[in-house]
Formats: structure tokens, C-alpha cells, sequence
């Protein structure tokens, strides 16, 4: 008989916790952080693509973009790239990269590195995903870490000094 109370006793309290009434509104969620995004960006000419290569190196390396020369435009099996330098910080030798744009993305990579294997383009799971905004001669490089924080940087790109 007390066996026969409980499963009745559960059975109630189950039954009550089935008809709890939903609530009358959805809670509200926080809002998505804005993102300067690019819906299509326009294909770069070269001009461009210098200067995209300058802001984004200069913005992860935490350089001014004046700081870094652009050494040409090669040709590789992904596309374009942009060889640059810069007076490397630690012992005043040269630093180098190569970069490509692919949409709204910039890949990189370190070259002249003594370890050719290491040279290796930064788009892993743990390497920061750079993309850029451009707005005439203003860069804005948008660079998302592994663990989903942004941040953004704005770059003035002055073409006429290409040139040199």
C-alpha cells in the first residue's frame, strides 16, 4: 500500500511539473557586438593590394604602416602576394612576410625564415583571422582571435608613397 501512495504521489507531482506554464515572454539575449564587415569586397589591383598587405602587417606586428616596404608582387599557386619588410625590432636585420587576400581575408606569412618549414601561412586554428574594410585611403583591420574576442584597427594608407 505505501508503495501504491508513492508512485501515485510521483505521479501527481510529475503531472504538475508537465503543466507549468511557459512564460509569457522569451528572455531577452544580449545583442551581437557590431562588426565592420564587407559584404563583396571588390576585386584589389595591385595598388590595393599593397596597400591592404601594409595596414594588416602593420597592425599585427603593432608597427606603423610607414614601417613597412613593400618589396614586390609575386606570383603563387593561391594568387598574388605582396613580399614586405621591415627593420626587424629585437636586432635591427630585416623582418619579411608575404600576404594575399582572399575576400574580405588577409593570409600571411613570415619568409626568410631559417627553417623554410616554418613558413607556414597563418590560417590555423590558432592564428587571429584577419579581414580588412577599405574606405578610400582608410584600412580597417578586423582581427578575431581564437577565443572570438575583436579588435579593430583603423590605417590611413598614403598610395602616393607606393611609388618609391
Amino acid at each position: 500500500m505505501r508503495n501504491a501512495f508513492s508512485l501515485i504521489a510521483l505521479t501527481a507531482v510529475l503531472a504538475a511539473c508537465s503543466q507549468a506554464e511557459e512564460p509569457a515572454s522569451a528572455p531577452e539575449t544580449a545583442a551581437e557586438p557590431a562588426v565592420v564587415t564587407q559584404a563583396s569586397p571588390e576585386a584589389l589591383d595591385q595598388a590595393g593590394l599593397r596597400d591592404v598587405c601594409r595596414a594588416a602587417i602593420a597592425t599585427v606586428n603593432e608597427l606603423p604602416v610607414a614601417l613597412i616596404d613593400v618589396d614586390g608582387v609575386a606570383t603563387l599557386d593561391e594568387g598574388e602576394a605582396v613580399n614586405l619588410s621591415w627593420r626587424a625590432p629585437v636586432d635591427g636585420g630585416r623582418a619579411q612576410a608575404q600576404c594575399r587576400v582572399e575576400g574580405d581575408v588577409v593570409v600571411w606569412r613570415l619568409t626568410g625564415l631559417p627553417d623554410p618549414e616554418a613558413q607556414v601561412w597563418r590560417t590555423g586554428l590558432a592564428d587571429p583571422i584577419v579581414r580588412y574594410v577599405r574606405d578610400n585611403d582608410q584600412i580597417t583591420i578586423i582581427q578575431t582571435l581564437p577565443d572570438g574576442t575583436s579588435s579593430q584597427t583603423q590605417v590611413s594608407v598614403n598610395t602616393e608613397e607606393e611609388a618609391r
